[in-house]
């Protein structure tokens, strides 16, 4: 069966709350975007992160001393799919500025823009990300750096050749 209206507005508050998940360093909220056996891709980086480096992720964006402001900005969607599966592939665009206690102290700026090609899997009615390749077009240097630092954890995996 094809994907209804209701299937393609829910999959676009996916990509919202993933985005928000992030921005408001909600890492539960994040996790819940996720099937249980999501990976998550990093074309640049050449990761493949899955299990508890996936969900160790969530915490080390979310949790971290940083205070910058960041906003994840996904557009562009283009969803396809039949019954329980659907693939989305959108843009994103990041922007980062400015501090939680003072938005003056630096000004805003594009850090990242890319796309992310994601297959989704409806579980228990409601979608979630099953597989995240996050395809990067720029990325500012210090945000690659805290991306690539971040997953030093052994229990990440580089990408299949």
């Amino acid at each position: 069966m094809p994907l209804t209206g209701d299937d393609r507005s829910e999959i676009i508050v996916l990509a919202g709350r993933y985005s928000q998940s992030l921005d408001l360093r909600d890492p539960d909220g994040w996790r819940s975007c996720f099937t249980d056996d999501a990976v998550m891709e990093m074309e640049l980086q050449e990761l493949w992160i899955t299990g508890d480096a996936l969900w160790g992720l969530a915490s080390g964006v979310t949790d971290n001393d940083d205070d910058r402001v960041s906003r994840h900005q996904p557009s562009n969607f283009v969803i396809d799919g039949d019954g329980d599966e659907a693939t989305m592939k959108s843009y994103c665009t990041v922007v980062t500025g400015g501090s939680r206690d003072n938005p003056f102290v630096e000004p805003a700026r594009i850090t990242f823009q890319g796309r992310y090609e994601d297959r989704l899997r409806r579980v228990d009615g409601a979608w979630k990300i099953a597989h995240r390749k996050i395809i990067t077009d720029w990325i500012d240097s210090d945000i690659n750096a805290e991306v690539t630092s971040a997953q030093s954890d052994s229990s990440v995996s580089e990408a299949a050749s």
